[in-house]
């Protein structure tokens, strides 16, 4: 099995219970896991905890501060993202190679 890069919206989306499990089985099976938020730096602490208790590394919290999403998962190499924000998938199908998956699929 190949292991992926897997990155996961914070808002409406780890914050379920849907995608924090989820994000615990990916883990769990090796991928490599990110948080992209597009969170501003004074915002971020909440995250930052998160990630601390899920085994995450700040290394591994990555924000899209301008522009989209899209473009940080492109640059990371992210091969799946899974968010609440249609239009953010959208545009990683359009401009990326990633799978996009909306968190009420997970449900």
């Amino acid at each position: 099995m190949a292991f992926k890069k897997v990155s996961f919206d914070y808002d409406g989306t780890l914050t379920t219970k849907a995608g924090a499990d989820t994000l615990d089985r990916w883990m769990a099976s090796g991928d490599e896991v990110y948080i992209l938020t597009a969170r501003s730096d004074r915002m971020m602490g909440p995250v930052y905890d998160f990630a601390r208790e899920h085994g995450i590394t700040r290394g591994h919290v990555l924000q899209a501060k301008v522009g989209h999403k899209w473009e940080v998962v492109n640059r990371y190499g992210i091969d799946k993202h899974v968010d609440n924000n249609q239009d953010e998938l959208d545009l990683i199908l359009k401009n990326t190679k990633a799978a996009a998956w909306n968190v009420s699929r997970l449900s």
